[in-house]
């Protein structure tokens, strides 16, 4: 059984889609176990991970599902055939990927549902716990992940403080990205986001010196674990 069955198994139970797990699309029905501790609604995203290349070495891991998509729940589907026309910034993490990894990543979030209203973020922690133990865990089994790439302070605070519990080895490098959606761009460029600011974070610009003070900066939230 391929990684990828092996990845749809650990989430058939609970987003079952009775169809083409290839592409994005509403799947019947939502049967997660914590639905009611995490005090998931109705109107709440929910999804499962995009899939990228079989035995891809970079996991990427973002902290919840967008609204923007629609209540759902959807199935991701496969990251390297997601729409170019839906502009989503989500279309960096794969550029990126590609450009300097040679290789279109595993995308999953820390919570699998997102929340209808952000002023309830609090309610995120314990989701991120039981989905955690649920499928980041399994996830990570799965995958063999050389390279985790965070996006966003929360992701990457909870992987590194978790990474025990999430059995993560102790020779994969972990990296904190600045978040890949438009708030998170303040007054950069998606091109300076990728190709500049991503490339320090994760250690992969040669050009550090040109940028010192940004580069310390950055270099303060990377941990290479």
């Amino acid at each position: 059984m391929s990684t990828k069955d092996e990845l749809i198994k650990l989430f058939k139970s609970n987003f079952d889609s009775n169809g083409n797990w290839e592409e994005k699309h509403t799947c019947p029905k939502f049967n997660c176990p914590n639905s009611h501790d995490c005090y998931i609604t109705e109107n709440e995203p929910k999804y499962t991970p995009y899939f990228g290349e079989e035995n891809t070495p970079v996991m990427c891991i973002g902290e919840a599902p967008s609204i923007t998509g629609g209540k759902g729940p959807w199935i991701g589907g496969n990251f390297s055939t997601l729409p170019k026309e839906n502009n989503s910034p989500i279309h960096l993490v794969k550029e990126f990927c590609k450009e300097n990894y040679n290789t279109t990543p595993y995308f999953t979030d820390l919570s699998k549902c997102g929340l209808e209203k952000q002023e309830k973020k609090s309610r995120l922690k314990q989701r991120f716990t039981n989905c955690a133990k649920m499928f980041l865990k399994e996830e990570i089994k799965l995958v063999k992940p050389q390279v985790i790439l965070c996006f966003g302070t929360t992701t990457f605070d909870f992987v590194v403080d978790h990474k025990t519990e999430l059995e993560i080895p102790k020779e994969t490098y972990i990296y904190y990205l600045l978040h890949y959606t438009k708030q998170a761009m303040l007054t950069l460029s998606k091109a300076e986001k990728k190709d500049i600011i991503w490339k320090i974070q994760s250690g992969l610009d040669p050009e550090k010196k040109l940028l010192s003070n940004l580069s310390k900066f950055l270099e303060n939230r990377n941990r290479n674990i």
